[in-house]
């Protein structure tokens, strides 16, 4: 509203509601800036649109590994305790392991009972 300069009280209060607001809106606004400056440092550190692309190559890396590793699209039937939940690289390592094993064995009836050397 108007201010009636004949009642200074009134006009007093005008102007303390003024300068409130004034003061408010300016440390909202330097607020707001200091939040703008702080999101466009970590937006510049923490790109998205770097993330994003990391994670895609990686994925596509990923299953380039994966394309390479196959050489055909069956299923392994020879497989009966396959388990699907299983950690690949425990998989891996256990087949593995086994066809050591297995390969050790056959070379051992191969070449019959090794003898110790007496010392």
């Amino acid at each position: 509203g108007a201010m009636d300069l004949t009642d200074i009280e009134g006009t007093k209060h005008v102007m303390d509601l003024f300068l409130v607001k004034i003061s408010f809106s300016m440390s909202t606004s330097i607020v707001g800036i200091i939040l703008s400056v702080s999101m466009t440092f970590l937006n510049s550190l923490f790109s998205s649109e770097k993330l994003f692309l990391r994670t895609v190559d990686r994925f596509e890396n990923s299953l380039d590994i994966l394309w390479n590793r196959s050489e055909n699209n069956y299923l392994p039937e020879n497989l009966p305790d396959f388990d699907e939940h299983q950690d690949p690289i425990d998989a891996l390592a256990e087949e593995s392991l086994n066809r050591e094993l297995a390969r050790t064995a056959m070379f051992s009836k191969k070449d019959g009972p090794k003898k110790q050397k007496a010392s």
